[in-house]
């Protein structure tokens, strides 16, 4: 495993820290589990963005809107399936932070590789 992976991994940790502890939260404070998983999956995501930037690729270059359009795509591809695994698994009684969990494991080789090549190259 290399040391990008690795420190992929840790900010990976905090978006899921940023996400389902935030779904946690919102389900605790009465929403339904498949709506609580919104907003706390847009922070994840702008919060993965900056660190992947700048402690897992190791981003020099000033932000471009080249680059920003490239995450978003990669991002939003990433929600989408994380988003539909879980709403899945939440459907078929998985507890939603268990269903976070799976759904955000199942999508993390892809987010690593896809980040990586298409957006940090």
């Amino acid at each position: 495993m290399t040391r990008e992976f690795l420190r992929f991994v840790v900010v990976g940790a905090v978006g899921f820290a940023v996400d389902g502890g935030g779904t946690w939260l919102l389900v605790l404070g009465g929403l339904p589990p498949v709506a609580a998983r919104i907003a706390p999956l847009s922070g994840a995501i702008v919060v993965t963005w900056l660190l992947n930037r700048s402690l897992t690729f190791n981003v020099e270059r000033p932000k471009s809107r080249d680059e920003l359009m490239r995450y978003a795509a990669v991002a939003l591809s990433s929600a989408f399936f994380n988003f539909v695994l879980y709403s899945v698994l939440v459907l078929v009684g998985v507890q939603p932070l268990v269903a976070v969990a799976v759904a955000t494991l199942l999508l993390l080789s892809y987010s690593f590789f896809a980040y990586r090549r298409m957006v940090f190259r």
